[in-house]
């Protein structure tokens, strides 16, 4: 009986791997992509010929370029297409260039987040359902708005903040390296990106050491809470230089839209719709989906009432649930426009669902589980 319980046992069906779903799904969302001989894009035309020119800018039959060209050296963001573009045009038709740098982005938003969530969970594998909401962003409306540097962004900014949350406690000049690195690179693809990395690591060092320091009264545990700020701050600093110097030379003119339209553009979330008002039909069951899932969270695994008194259990992962409503704060209170750059909040707005899905639970009926998956699917 051991024996045949140990076959049966060895011979069992393992689930699937989250992380191998996600990459079959994303080959699946990139169908569209590369189907048809061209990607719809509004500004994508723009990024292709900027790198176009800065391709052939030196080669002596294209002596027009000269003229009317500068290169401009100075250390402004925006620049992670033409980065990319520039490369993969001396190997491939600009097309395809082109189609190649939105598989990157596809690949890399998902598996971002999923880092992320990896970082938060302890390093476990990522759960199922979190892991395939990521899938339903990676079509949006600044892709299809052509704002590849963008895009090319978000990637950076939940890889920077997932490695600063894993090395928190143990920030080295290894981890500085590494952390600054990631904030230089997400500086030269977007600002908004950039600037939302800035905040949000600081205001997860600071609510996350502030409590750390208050439990018990032990002095060098207070100390070392400080040091952990105060230190996470000293690393930030080489890239907020950067960011300084583009204010400085850019100015900060400002625009904004009525907070009644930002609100609406909540319900269903503005940016999955991204060619025409009919897409809602897939953005509203996606808002509600994420609605239900964040009060089933709540109650499944926050908010126990035993008797007449009402228990709140928390978790580090509550961290991220604050700086979800911090970015949804921040995207009601942006402006439209700001030195030099527009659609603000259109790119805020895709911050906070993302930065819930760390917060949201894992744990379903199995039933329950294969009903959201499949819809998501």
């Amino acid at each position: 009986m051991k024996a045949a319980r140990s076959k049966t046992s060895s011979t069992a069906v393992r689930p699937v791997p989250t992380k191998l779903i996600v990459l079959l799904l994303i080959f699946l969302h990139l169908t569209p992509v590369w189907l048809f001989k061209y990607f719809p894009t509004q500004d994508g035309s723009t990024h292709l010929h900027t790198a176009q020119v800065m391709k052939d800018y030196h080669k002596p039959e294209y002596t027009k370029f000269r003229e009317y060209y500068k290169y401009n050296l100075s250390p402004f963001p925006n620049r992670a297409a033409q980065a990319l573009l520039i490369p993969l045009m001396y190997l491939f038709p600009t097309l395809i260039a082109e189609k190649i740098l939105v598989t990157i982005y596809a690949f890399l938003l998902p598996l971002s987040v999923m880092y992320l969530i990896e970082s938060v969970n302890g390093r476990r594998p990522p759960p199922l359902i979190p892991s395939l909401l990521s899938l339903m962003f990676i079509h949006n409306f600044l892709l299809y708005m052509g704002f590849y540097s963008f895009v090319l962004s978000l990637p950076l900014y939940f890889f920077s903040l997932g490695y600063w949350w894993r090395n928190r406690r143990k920030l080295r000049i290894k981890q500085f390296l590494i952390l600054n690195s990631l904030l230089f690179a997400t500086y030269f693809s977007h600002l908004v990106s950039y600037t939302l990395s800035l905040f949000s690591i600081t205001f997860l060092a600071l609510i996350y050491f502030a409590v750390e320091s208050l439990k018990g009264r032990d002095v060098k545990r207070y100390l070392s809470s400080i040091g952990g700020f105060g230190f996470t701050v000293a690393s930030l600093a080489p890239s907020f230089a950067l960011m300084c110097f583009y204010l400085r030379r850019s100015g900060i003119g400002r625009g904004y839209t009525p907070i009644r339209k930002l609100i609406e553009g909540l319900f269903p979330i503005e940016t999955l719709y991204y060619i025409s008002s009919s897409q809602k039909i897939i953005a509203y069951p996606v808002t509600i989906l994420l609605l239900f899932l964040f009060l089933y969270t709540l109650w499944r695994e926050k908010l126990r009432l035993r008797g007449n008194v009402l228990e709140i259990n928390l978790t580090e992962r509550d961290y991220f649930l604050t700086l979800s409503l911090a970015a949804l704060v921040i995207y009601l209170a942006s402006p439209s426009s700001m030195a030099r750059g527009g659609f603000i909040n259109n790119r805020l707005i895709l911050y906070p669902p993302l930065l819930l899905l760390p917060w949201l639970s894992d744990r379903y009926n199995p039933i329950l589980k294969r009903i959201i998956a499949g819809f998501i699917v």
